[in-house]
């Protein structure tokens, strides 16, 4: 399978000198082992893809050197950001086309038959361009209370001759007659 692999002891003084200078006293081999081991957490499978024998495997990640490694490596993916922006982005406008009824989409009926259709669904639509115009600062629009609905009526075209009064910033209740 491989040679065989020493195991090393190390002080914490070793450690922390390691892990300021990158490793340095870790052979290629191990970083290797250490960064396969991250993908399955099988030392097992790691050793086997790093060509070093499988039976120290659990040896070697118990190792003090090799274990300090896989713990900086595992801090270093935690503080990634696997999602961009752009990505994101993309993902909206791909559901934009599904939910404008674009694109087909797979529905499945009671028989448990599954259908391509396109279907087109307001209220997420709204909120989906709403919610990418505020992205791409189109929009300037905070939501929540302090919002505002714009409202352009057209009398004329409604066969009003007179304009009626019309009164902003107020809510318009409709009275109740007692009849519920």
């Amino acid at each position: 399978m491989g040679k065989l692999v020493e195991i090393s002891k190390t002080s914490d003084a070793d450690i922390e000198r390691n892990k300021q200078l990158g490793f340095p006293d870790l052979s290629n081999q191990k970083k290797q082992f250490a960064r396969k081991y991250l993908e399955s957490y099988n030392p097992r499978r790691a050793a086997e893809e790093c060509k070093l024998p499988t039976g120290t495997a659990h040896l070697l990640v118990r190792e003090p050197l090799v274990s300090a490694f896989i713990e900086e490596l595992e801090t270093q993916y935690s503080n990634r950001s696997f999602l961009t922006k752009e990505m994101i982005l993309i993902e909206q406008l791909d559901t934009l086309d599904k939910l404008q009824g674009r694109t087909d989409v797979p529905i499945v009926d009671k028989e448990g038959d599954v259908h391509l259709v396109k279907k087109f669904h307001a209220a997420e639509t709204v909120k989906l361009l709403a919610d990418l115009a505020k992205q791409t600062g189109a929009s300037t629009a905070s939501g929540g209370a302090g919002s505002g609905v714009t409202v352009n009526i057209n009398f004329g075209d409604l066969g009003v001759e007179e304009r009626p009064k019309v009164v902003v910033g107020h809510t318009i209740e409709q009275e109740s007659d007692g009849q519920g």
